[in-house]
């Protein structure tokens, strides 16, 4: 129950995170073989068809990917919008960074 209790705080960003690395494993998947369709996917990535499904929806939603006679494949905007993705990326990841030193100095016994 006290790991529960811990997931409240942290549910929503754990499940976001394990979303985000569901998608860029789909988006490796693609790198190395597209096109590629759903079962060719789930294949690749050992991810089931349902998740596979989803993430090229949002991924589609979001202009990662378009759909083409053969199955996904990356477009060439994202593709030339890598360098801005890592920048966001590694704001992200100084941000939590700086979160988790609030955390751990709240928490700290005086």
């Amino acid at each position: 129950m006290q790991k529960k209790q811990h997931l409240l705080i942290l549910g929503e960003l754990v499940e976001d995170v394990e979303r985000l690395a569901r998608h860029i494993s789909i988006i490796e998947a693609l790198r190395e073989s597209q096109p590629a369709g759903i079962i060719k996917l789930s294949q690749l990535t050992e991810l089931p068809e349902h998740k596979v499904r989803y993430s090229l929806r949002i991924l589609e939603k979001n202009g990662v990917i378009k759909p083409s006679r053969e199955g996904a494949v990356l477009t060439a905007s994202f593709m030339r919008s890598h360098e801005k993705i890592t920048e966001n990326v590694q704001k992200i990841s100084r941000d939590i960074s700086s979160i988790l030193k609030r955390l751990t100095n709240a928490l700290r016994e005086n």
